[in-house]
């Protein structure tokens, strides 16, 4: 059984930190199926556009993935 993974692309503009991607790699998968990004040498390229209120790659929108700690890494009280 292949283990549970969790990307995170951290986006660096202008000097700063903005936003991070978070997504499952299962998610990643169905997406790839899709045609989502290209292969160069045997690894996958993303291209990701970054606009005011969404993300996208390859016209598919990733925007419920932007900062999405909650869903993944819930809060732990301490």
């Amino acid at each position: 059984m292949t283990p549970d993974v969790t990307y995170i692309f951290a986006i660096r503009f202008r000097d700063c930190w903005q936003d991070f991607v978070v997504i499952d790699r299962h998610i990643l998968d169905e997406y790839r199926q899709g045609s989502m990004g290209s292969e160069n040498k045997g690894r996958l390229v993303l291209h990701l556009l970054f606009k005011e209120t969404s993300i996208t790659c390859n016209e598919h929108d990733l925007s419920q993935y932007r900062n999405d700690w909650d869903t993944r890494f819930p809060f732990i009280k301490h």
